[in-house]
């Protein structure tokens, strides 16, 4: 399946990360001349934000935690005012936090739909874009898909993130992936999504096991024997027999 986002979430604080580490010379803050924030600012602030986790922002903008943490700083320190609130191990937006994640968004939306304008004008179709698959997809399919696209449309800078299907989903809804492809159907109404093929999940067992003897297993027949399944999220693990995607590998 492949989703889109559709309205804006509610997003959860969560507790603060306190992590040390270093942070390659590229991922530090970049002003212009004027010492003025660019785009990267915005979007750095503004992932921050939405996640109200430093780690979590810093996992969607592909980056390591002590530069998000090193970027914020640093752009509070030009405004002269405080985005966020850190106490009682959890982040909260300020009230200029609040405004700032406003402007932030017009700003992202509208450097985007300018740079999507100019290529057009251009003759190009290009850009950046987000892409999730789950992990069967995101191995197996996606990256020979990719590089057609990219071949088709050279000036297009496509990211791909793997993870398992209730991952991609939740970066779609967060909008921090463009569209994701995953297994079975969306557990997010805030979701559109398209049926883009089908696939089909096979049992295997040893020569040995009592249903290696018999012509066909049913659904009920496969739940009396140990199975070894995926990890809880998995879109594999939702389509187990018999409503059992809530158990775990037995």
């Amino acid at each position: 399946m492949v989703y889109l986002p559709g309205p804006e979430p509610v997003e959860r604080p969560e507790p603060v990360d306190h992590h040390a580490g270093f942070f390659h010379q590229s991922e530090q803050v970049s002003l212009d001349r004027a010492g003025a924030p660019g785009i990267e600012e915005h979007a750095h602030s503004n992932a921050v934000a939405k996640h109200l986790s430093f780690t979590k922002a810093a996992d969607a903008l592909f980056m390591t935690q002590p530069a998000v943490t090193f970027q914020i700083k640093q752009f509070e320190e030009y405004l002269s005012t405080r985005l966020f609130d850190r106490a009682q191990g959890r982040i909260t937006l300020t009230p200029a936090g609040i405004m700032a994640l406003e402007y932030a968004e017009r700003i992202l939306a509208l450097s985007a739909e300018l740079e999507a304008r100019l290529k057009e004008i251009g003759g190009q179709i290009g850009g950046s874009l987000l892409i999730g698959g789950s992990m069967t997809i995101g191995e197996y399919l996606l990256p020979q898909l990719i590089g057609e696209f990219k071949a088709r449309f050279p000036a297009a800078v496509p990211t791909l993130f793997v993870g398992n299907s209730e991952a991609v989903q939740d970066r779609v809804a967060e909008r921090t992936l463009d569209l994701g492809f995953i297994e079975g159907d969306s557990h997010l109404s805030s979701l559109l999504s398209e049926a883009c093929c089908e696939d089909e999940l096979q049992v295997v067992c040893a020569p040995s096991h009592p249903l290696a003897k018999e012509p066909f297993a049913l659904p009920r027949s496969l739940i009396q024997y140990p199975y070894v399944g995926r990890e809880a999220g998995s879109g594999t693990r939702a389509e187990q027999p018999c409503g059992q995607a809530d158990q775990g590998p037995r």
